[in-house]
């Protein structure tokens, strides 16, 4: 917002002083004349053209993604654009659902929207929440102090556990070890193992968490429990690539 004062006043008599000029050049003819009628056909073709441009104006703005919360996606996952009202302008993901349930709606962004959908289930009404931890936790590194970026991650965190309250099960394993990679940021490396853990039990197949609880150990100078939750990880995942090749080590 502009404040009070001598520049508010120059622009507004400037502009006024703009506008004037530019009536007195556009209505300086008489209504007779036939500058005049040419001038009314030219109003008239000014109205159509608008009439007819607005409700595409209108229909892409509806659509446009917020250019804050497009920066603030970044490199996170694509769904999170989705999840975002600032995507729908302002309309909340529960009635972008429900229009499309309803109207079978062909836009693009809502056919990408439905398709996450389906993907998450219900669930995909709290996944916000994922990609907001996400952002804070990449904003943390942009901190200027070791006490802002230790808030920004512990915040990050409360948003994987918001998650873990209020998903399904099936989804857990990954807020989990979110949760495990953050703590290890904050230098609490018990806090990240337990978390991991839960991971793993969650999802016994979840290679992820078993690569992060053997390099957990290692860092631990713990090769003998390392050796055995690489074992372990095999035993439900015995193609894993990547746990054959820690193993080969």
């Amino acid at each position: 917002m502009i404040k009070s004062g001598c520049k508010e006043d120059t622009i507004t008599k400037r502009t006024k002083s703009e506008i004037e000029v530019l009536k007195n050049i556009f209505f300086r003819f008489k209504s007779g004349s036939c500058v005049h009628a040419i001038r009314i056909k030219i109003l008239e073709l000014c109205l159509v053209i608008l009439a007819l441009i607005i409700p595409f104006i209108l229909i892409e703005d509806t659509f446009a993604i917020d250019k804050q919360a497009l920066n603030e996606i970044g490199p996170l996952p694509d769904f999170c654009k989705y999840t975002a009202d600032s995507y729908f302008k302002g309309k909340s993901i529960f009635s972008v659902l429900e229009t499309i349930d309803k109207t079978k709606n062909k836009n693009k962004a809502y056919k990408k929207l439905y398709k996450y959908y389906k993907k998450f289930g219900t669930d995909m009404i709290h996944m916000h929440h994922y990609c907001r931890g996400m952002t804070k936790y990449n904003n943390a590194f942009e901190c200027s102090t070791e006490q802002c970026r230790k808030q920004k991650i512990e915040s990050a965190i409360r948003e994987m556990e918001y998650l873990l309250k209020n998903t399904k099960k099936k989804l857990w394993p990954v807020f989990l070890h979110n949760q495990g990679q953050w703590f290890l940021q904050l230098n609490e490396p018990m806090k990240a193992m337990n978390v991991f853990m839960k991971a793993v039990k969650t999802n016994p197949r979840y290679v992820k968490g078993y690569i992060s609880l053997y390099s957990l150990f290692l860092s631990l100078n713990d090769e003998t429990r390392a050796r055995n939750i690489l074992k372990l990880g095999l035993k439900y995942s015995p193609s894993s690539k990547a746990l054959m090749k820690l193993k080969a080590k």
